[in-house]
C-alpha cells in the first residue's frame, strides 16, 4: 500500500475505491463534484501474447467496465499494445483520424472493445506532432509507434 501513502489527504477522502484486478487491471473510483469518475489502467498483453492471454484480458476488462456504474464518467486508459492507425468509415464514431501506423490485431481487439462499449478513442481526435504521439520506441531506435490511448465513454 505504498501507492495510498503517496497520496495527498484530499484525494484520499475523494477516493471511493480502489481495486486491482489481476496484474493488468486497476479500477480507481473517485468521487467527483458532478458525477463519480472511475478509471481503469490497463496493461495489454504484447502482440506476441497467446489468444487465450488477450482473450482472458479483454474478458477480465469487460467484467471490471460491467462494474462501473453508468453514471460514472468512465476513462480506460494507458498501455494497451495496440496500434490503431487513423479512422475509417467503419470507425470514424471510435477513432479519430491522427492515429499512427497501421492497426494491428490487437488494435482491432482495441476498437472492437471500444466500440462494443460506447468508448471513444480521445487521443487520436486531436493533431499533435509525431513526436508527442510515439509512446513506444524500439531498442533500434528506427520503429517508433503510438500504443498507449485513454478511451472515454461517448454519452
Amino acid at each position: 500500500m505504498v501507492f495510498m501513502g503517496s497520496l495527498r489527504r484530499s484525494a484520499l477522502t475523494r477516493m471511493l475505491a480502489w481495486q486491482p484486478i489481476l496484474h493488468r487491471l486497476v479500477l480507481v473510483r473517485s468521487k467527483g463534484q458532478i458525477s463519480n469518475v472511475s478509471v481503469i489502467a490497463v496493461y495489454a498483453p504484447t502482440l506476441n501474447a497467446d489468444d487465450a492471454d488477450k482473450v482472458q484480458f479483454y474478458a477480465d476488462l469487460q467484467a471490471a467496465v460491467d462494474a462501473v456504474p453508468s453514471s460514472d464518467v468512465l476513462i480506460v486508459a494507458k498501455d494497451w499494445n495496440a496500434r490503431t492507425g487513423p479512422t475509417d468509415d467503419t470507425t470514424r464514431h471510435i477513432l479519430g483520424r491522427y492515429g499512427l501506423g497501421v492497426r494491428c490485431d490487437n488494435g482491432e481487439r482495441l476498437v472492437s472493445f471500444a466500440d462494443a462499449n460506447r468508448l471513444i478513442v480521445t487521443n487520436t481526435r486531436f493533431q499533435h506532432p509525431p513526436c508527442h504521439l510515439v509512446t513506444w520506441q524500439s531498442n533500434d531506435g528506427r520503429t517508433a509507434n503510438h500504443i498507449d490511448y485513454i478511451l472515454v465513454r461517448s454519452r
